[in-house]
């Protein structure tokens, strides 16, 4: 059996930290022009992302070095986390829509938290 190609894991790892990060293509995109690759579009990032295929089976899309580099820079994260074989400590693993709910309702304990004891510097009103 031939290995996945490092493009399909790039692509799936990309989707993954975008979704950490509660965004949508969209707003990968916008980040990604912000800091200059505008060339990076919701399409362009759809098709790295979902490994589309020719009917020949060839990979519509794959990502090149600079666009992973561009990319983990607006993800805020390393390039390694986005390539395979980088698992080790402090990984997080792919996140599941399943788990948004939860995500979301601790998000939600600890902004009422940082509310009630207010962030170190920050003036009373």
């Amino acid at each position: 059996m031939r290995p996945k190609p490092v493009s399909d894991t790039a692509g799936q790892r990309i989707r993954e930290t975008r979704k950490r990060h509660l965004w949508v293509v969209a707003d990968l995109a916008r980040a990604l022009a912000e800091q200059g690759d505008d060339h990076l579009t919701e399409s362009v990032i759809g098709d790295i992302e979902s490994g589309r295929r020719y009917s020949d089976g060839t990979r519509r899309r794959g990502v090149e070095i600079d666009e992973l580099y561009a990319i983990a820079k607006a993800l805020s994260c390393s390039p390694l986390i986005l390539l395979p074989g980088e698992e080790g400590p402090g990984f997080l693993g792919p996140m599941q829509e399943k788990d948004l709910p939860n995500l979301i309702k601790a998000l939600q304990g600890w902004q009422s938290f940082l509310q009630q004891v207010g962030l170190p510097g920050q003036r009373e009103t």
